[in-house]
């Protein structure tokens, strides 16, 4: 035991000699842990983001709506930069955006080959002017509206489509926001099962968000496969298994004051047109709501139909949603419980960053 003690101790002494060495001669990184290392990277992530939201997040966008991100980011980077890859980015990708150029490129394609519409003598001065903008940034070409047929009821237009696609011998593509396989929309589900057995190529699509919120999704899906119909979620909102997601990709105040007359549709039913008219002049019908993101990032469909006779048969359905409707009034709205005034406020601060 003596011996062996002896023998470690000069040991010891030269490990000493060489750690004095070390510390005097060289560099001492005792002091570069992992918990330093770490907190230094996230202090140059913060001012990165910090410099970010000043000069290159607020890049095409309003000044409010530009202020309101700068500010969510430098009061919190790390919070603020995953609310803005969620919600913020004024792009859907370079991908989707390489898709869409293809897709806008093939329709101009197909619109070049339709002889130009020639409008009447009696046209009031903005149309050419409005038609030529449409067709600059759609591509698509203005045409004769005959043959237009409103239907006013939900069972009526599904009874419609089905029977377009009876009729169908090449294809049919299918898409809608919201989906259900239910009584109402069962003849154009069977309708597309028809399609299906006669070889046509079938396309069905869907928004994710908006459909798997259904109590009835999992029995869609299953219905859909039972009748062999090819079915896709739209930009699917599956983060943990690698697809892309945006859930943004799905302010409401009245002006009663100014004599705007608002009608409440009865509740629990829920209406979903998305149409405006003027006069018996110009309607706009379509997929797209009354905001930013629907104008400027979300993909949405709209037709302008000019003329007494293409509009009088939707002019004719907005009578009925009317006519099922109550009035809102000055004092209904005055009137309601605190929490909705509060909860409006709170909702309208998040309107500078959409």
């Amino acid at each position: 035991m003596r011996q062996t003690a002896c023998m470690d101790a000069p040991l010891r002494l030269l490990d000493a000699a060489t750690t004095t060495i070390a510390s005097n001669d060289g560099v001492d990184w005792s002091w570069l842990t992992w918990p330093f290392i770490i907190g230094l990277l996230i202090f140059v992530a913060h001012a990165a983001l910090r410099f970010a939201a000043l000069g290159v997040f607020p890049e095409n966008r309003r000044p409010s709506s530009g202020m309101a991100w700068a500010l969510v980011i430098l009061l919190n980077p790390t919070i603020g930069f995953i609310v803005w890859l969620f919600l913020g980015r004024t792009t859907l990708g370079r991908l989707r955006d390489e898709r869409q150029a293809r897709a806008a490129e093939e329709i101009r394609k197909v619109a070049a080959q339709q002889p130009e519409l020639q409008l009447p003598a009696d046209s009031p001065a903005y149309l050419a002017s409005a038609v030529h903008l449409s067709q600059e940034l759609s591509g698509f070409p203005a045409v004769g509206a005959d043959g237009i047929t409103s239907h006013p009821t939900l069972p009526g237009a599904v009874k419609a489509m089905a029977n377009e696609v009876d009729r169908a011998q090449r294809w049919v593509h299918v898409e809608f926001y919201i989906m259900a396989w239910d009584a109402q929309t069962a003849p154009l589900f069977e309708a597309l099962a028809r399609a299906v057995q006669r070889r046509v190529s079938v396309k069905v699509l869907f928004d994710h968000l908006g459909t798997r919120g259904l109590p009835i999704y999992g029995e869609l899906k299953e219905q859909l496969d039972a009748a062999g119909i090819p079915w896709r979620p739209m930009l699917p909102l599956q983060p943990i298994r690698g697809f892309g997601c945006r859930p943004d990709l799905h302010n409401h105040r009245k002006l009663l004051e100014a004599g705007v007359k608002i009608y409440l549709y009865p509740s629990p039913l829920v209406l979903h047109a998305k149409h405006f008219s003027i006069d018996d002049d110009v309607m706009m019908i379509g997929s797209s709501n009354m905001d930013m993101r629907s104008f400027g990032l979300n993909y949405e469909i709209s037709l302008i139909l000019h003329g007494e006779e293409a509009i009088s048969g939707i002019r004719a359905i907005e009578d009925v949603y009317r006519e099922m409707s109550t009035e809102l009034t000055r004092q209904e709205w005055q009137g309601r419980p605190w929490s909705q005034p509060y909860l409006d406020n709170v909702m309208r601060l998040t309107s500078a960053v959409q």
